[in-house]
């Protein structure tokens, strides 16, 4: 079954400048029914006021959200695909109102926006209108922010992006004395985004759970002498998560590496990590809320 969802221009605008891309949280049980595989659709306004398709998102996972999401953005979230997913590129998208209006059930109403309100922001699309979007969408405009180099697959860079912490540095290089202006030039500088994060939570998370593993237990300690596990944000800094303790798990650095490879999302219905057909279940837990 798959879906549309229309995306508030704010919404939109926010999302694309915060990078909080590749998932949908949201108060509509549709996105429990969705099948993973299928897509679910979005369209907002661009700056021009025309209803544009901003996304094509390909279901992995959908679950349960923790009580502090829920309570902010509702308690269903869907995943997309970093790699068979799409971003369009708003303000130099084609409009699609016309085409929306003719898809099973037929939108009446005088104002597109008037017919997505609140649970009803999302619907259930036809396999006929999936299609026809399919065939819309084809050579539509990829968002440069989202895919640099215009493919789909690229955003796949988001995987390690908080395994490692960079520095911010400007674009270009320095300015460099007189006295070392001969010679080769000194590397490129580049500018990469820097997450802050408060280690105080980590060092907590560390003393709760005596450095071991909550997904399978395994404590470095008693082997090596060590805190070798690793504080992992469940909804990543990098998709719009929080630094905040309820937010965090710890991990052995072999899950913590196979959660960003794979992109295991946890289901707070069981407090269980999916790795694509494999679930796992947190083993150990004294701080994370099931949801209701």
């Amino acid at each position: 079954m798959p879906l549309l969802y229309y995306w508030t221009r704010e919404n939109y605008v926010r999302n694309m400048d915060s990078r909080d891309w590749f998932h949908l949280n949201q108060g509509s049980p549709l996105l429990r029914e969705v099948t993973e595989g299928e897509s679910l659709w979005a369209f907002t306004r661009n700056s021009r006021g025309a209803f544009v398709l901003v996304a094509e998102l390909v279901i992995t996972a959908k679950g349960l959200n923790s009580p502090a999401w829920t309570e902010r953005y509702g308690p269903f979230r869907v995943w997309g695909s970093m790699t068979e997913s799409a971003y369009f590129d708003a303000e130099r998208g084609v409009e699609v109102e016309s085409l929306l209006r003719t898809l099973s059930p037929k939108i009446q109403a005088a104002r597109l926006g008037q017919s997505f309100q609140g649970h009803a922001a999302v619907r259930r699309l036809t396999v006929e209108d999936h299609l026809r979007l399919c065939a819309f969408a084809r050579g539509l405009p990829l968002h440069p922010r989202v895919h640099p180099d215009g493919r789909r697959d690229v955003a796949r860079a988001l995987v390690d992006e908080e395994l490692s912490v960079e520095l911010a540095l400007p674009e270009g290089r320095p300015a460099l004395p007189g006295w070392l202006s001969e010679g080769p030039p000194p590397p490129t500088w580049t500018q990469s985004r820097v997450y802050a994060r408060d280690g105080a939570l980590a060092q907590r998370l560390q003393r709760l759970y005596e450095g071991r593993c909550q997904i399978c237990g395994w404590d470095p300690s008693s082997v090596y002498h060590r805190q070798l596990c690793e504080a992992h944000h469940i909804q990543w800094l990098s998709r719009g998560g929080w630094d905040r303790f309820d937010n965090l798990i710890l991990l052995c650095p072999n899950h913590h590496r196979a959660v960003h490879s794979l992109d295991a999302t946890l289901d707070f219905a069981d407090l269980t990590w999916r790795f694509g057909g494999r679930r796992e279940p947190i083993q150990l837990n004294a701080h994370l809320e099931r949801a209701a």
